[in-house]
């Protein structure tokens, strides 16, 4: 006799999403500035899985370059809270009301990444993360990155962290594509390689 588990789907996106939610909320009452973080690629042709790999990639590239920019010791225990966070998850231009370009749109198929950046408090950078991306694009756009986006999250930042993630609630993404980073500190490159990202 076959016993089958259910397992409800959608209370496990909505629990993760109301998490993400809470941590937002938790994490701008102790002093970190919340954007909307947004990555779009180069052409990228291949089989799905590759291209997410990628765009990965990408993501980890553009972090390990931010990370000296706003943590002097990234490796240090006692820095583990002065690191910039990011939450990240694949997503799909919206045909309705948001203003997209034919190019982004068409583009791998409008497939790009977007998610939630935390700066912490204590950060070495002297200006907000949009204004970093845009003096600084050229850094950030090195590999598969073809543009990276900032926008500071000012209001009803519950409401943003749903919208940042719908692609998990319409389940065009799985929870094994959500990017989370910093990763553990026993993960980070070792510090040459992070100081060859500056």
């Amino acid at each position: 006799m076959e016993i089958h588990v259910h397992i409800d789907t959608d209370f496990h996106i909505t629990t993760l999403v109301h998490a993400y939610s809470d941590m937002l909320i938790m994490k701008i009452g102790e002093g970190y500035t919340p954007y909307i973080l947004s990555l779009l690629y180069k052409p990228l042709r291949g089989p799905r899985e590759w291209v997410l790999g990628e765009m990965k990639q990408g993501i980890t590239e553009a972090y390990k370059t931010l990370l000296l920019r706003v943590a002097r010791k990234p490796r240090s225990p006692a820095h583990r809270n002065r690191l910039p966070e990011w939450v990240l998850v694949p997503d799909w231009p919206v045909p309705k009301g948001v203003k997209a370009s034919l190019r982004e749109v068409t583009l791998n198929n409008g497939l790009h990444y977007q998610g939630l950046a935390l700066i912490p408090p204590r950060s070495r950078l002297r200006e907000g993360l949009d204004a970093h991306f845009a003096t600084h694009q050229a850094l950030y756009t090195r590999g598969a990155v073809a543009r990276i986006h900032a926008e500071p999250i000012t209001e009803t930042p519950r409401l943003a962290a749903f919208y940042l993630f719908k692609s998990l609630q319409r389940r065009r993404a799985d929870f094994d594509s959500v990017i989370i980073l910093p990763r553990a500190i026993s993960e980070l490159e070792d510090s040459d390689t992070v100081r060859s990202v500056i």
